[in-house]
């Protein structure tokens, strides 16, 4: 999954669960090309749920979660789900294609379908980035309108449609903001770069001249990400 719709996809606070009655989920996972012989679901109040693999190579588990958002992960990548009381979520999916060949079956997971389409449509927003302004902001308004075409036409848990109309808004001004900051961003391609400093590791300064010369290995993450721990 591309970064920087990750950003977008979960500044959306997925991990937000909506409710607080604790319900058994049933939960099994075919993976093709897999990562990882462990698949983990997290939430919100540190809920963690670790899934290994078992003898059939399939992920089996029977756990007991709130009714909202999450996020599962292989320790490479990682997807949204929804899950709801007395579920019985069913995914396939093929790690080579991540984002592309997930699909759930079962009871109680049309919710996470939805939200493993649309961030396929995340993603596909970031070509419109290279687009002229009036362009990006008609490619923006199609996409915002099929979302909630979308929303409308499924039958979806109340709360869950109420929490994905607000982060459609949250999302647009999200995309807005980082289409600006790209192109201010292309302005500067190809030209030296302005001196600056930084706090390093040691609690010292570390200038960008000091690194002249030297190899830099830069590993950026986010604090929300929690496959990057």
């Amino acid at each position: 999954m591309n970064k920087l719709f990750v950003t977008g996809l979960l500044i959306f606070s997925a991990l937000n669960v909506i409710g607080q009655t604790k319900n058994q989920i049933k939960f099994t996972a075919k993976i093709a090309n897999r990562n990882s012989d462990t698949l983990v679901i997290k939430g919100n109040d540190n809920f963690t749920q670790v899934i290994p693999i078992n003898k059939k190579e399939t992920f089996v588990a029977s756990f007991d979660a709130p009714k909202g958002f999450y996020v599962f992960s292989d320790g490479t990548e990682s997807s949204r789900l929804y899950l709801k009381p007395n579920s019985e979520v069913n995914l396939t999916m093929n790690a080579k294609e991540f984002d592309e060949t997930i699909v759930y079956k079962g009871k109680g997971v049309e919710e996470s379908n939805f939200l493993a389409q649309q961030a396929l449509r995340n993603e596909k927003l970031e070509e419109a980035f290279s687009k002229e302004p009036a362009e990006f902001a008609v490619i923006l308004e199609a996409k915002n309108k099929t979302d909630k075409e979308s929303l409308e036409k499924g039958s979806f848990d109340p709360e869950f449609v109420t929490a994905m109309k607000e982060n459609f808004e949250r999302f647009n001004k999200f995309a807005i903001r980082n289409y600006e900051s790209a192109a201010k961003a292309n302005k500067f391609t190809g030209k030296p770069s302005p001196g600056f400093d930084y706090e390093n590791f040691k609690g010292g300064k570390t200038k960008l001249s000091d690194l002249k010369g030297k190899y830099v290995y830069i590993d950026l993450w986010a604090t929300w990400c929690a496959p990057c721990r």
